[in-house]
C-alpha cells in the first residue's frame, strides 16, 4: 500500500549505518522500462509503466537513497547530454527519470543507434549497488532476486 511506501519506514528495512559488503547490479533488486518523448527520453513513463520499479516494496527506499539524480546522471553521461530529473512514485515502489537531450533529436531526426531510448532502462540496471552487510542473510536466501 501507499503508507508502506513511506521513506521512514522502508529505507531502514535495507540499511544500516554498517560497512558495505555486496556489490551486485541493480537489476537484481529492481526492473524498468523506458522510451522517448522527442528529444527527452523518460525511463519510466511509457503508456502505464514507470521507471525503475523496486521487485519488493522493501527496498523501494534503498532504491531512492542510491539512485538519486547525480549518480544516475553520472552512470548514464555518455547518453545524456541534458539534465537528469527523477519523480518518486511511492504507490507503484517506483522512480521515473526523465532525460533531456538524450536522444540525438529523437525518432526519425536522430541518427543514433536507440533513436527512442528504449535501451536506458537496461543500460541503468547494469548499475552496480553496494548492498549494506546486514541484508547477507537475505541475499543468501534469494529474497533480493526475481525467482
Amino acid at each position: 500500500t501507499y503508507d508502506d511506501a513511506k521513506e521512514s519506514d522502508d529505507y531502514k528495512q535495507v540499511h544500516t549505518e554498517g560497512e558495505y559488503t555486496l556489490k551486485m547490479p541493480l537489476i537484481k533488486i529492481a526492473h524498468g522500462r523506458s522510451g522517448d518523448k522527442g528529444d527527452t527520453c523518460n525511463i519510466g513513463k511509457e503508456e502505464t509503466c514507470f521507471g525503475i520499479i523496486a521487485r519488493h516494496p522493501k527496498y523501494y527506499g534503498f532504491l531512492k537513497r542510491v539512485l538519486t539524480e547525480e549518480t544516475v546522471r553520472a552512470y548514464m553521461s555518455h547518453v545524456c547530454k541534458g539534465i537528469v530529473k527523477r519523480y518518486v512514485v511511492p504507490g507503484c515502489y517506483a522512480l521515473n527519470f526523465v532525460f533531456t537531450k538524450s536522444l540525438g533529436g529523437g525518432g526519425l531526426s536522430s541518427l543514433r543507434v536507440d533513436r527512442q531510448g528504449k535501451t536506458f532502462a537496461q543500460m541503468l540496471l547494469s548499475y552496480e549497488v553496494e548492498v549494506p552487510n546486514d541484508n547477507l542473510p537475505l541475499l543468501l536466501a534469494g529474497v533480493f532476486f526475481d525467482n
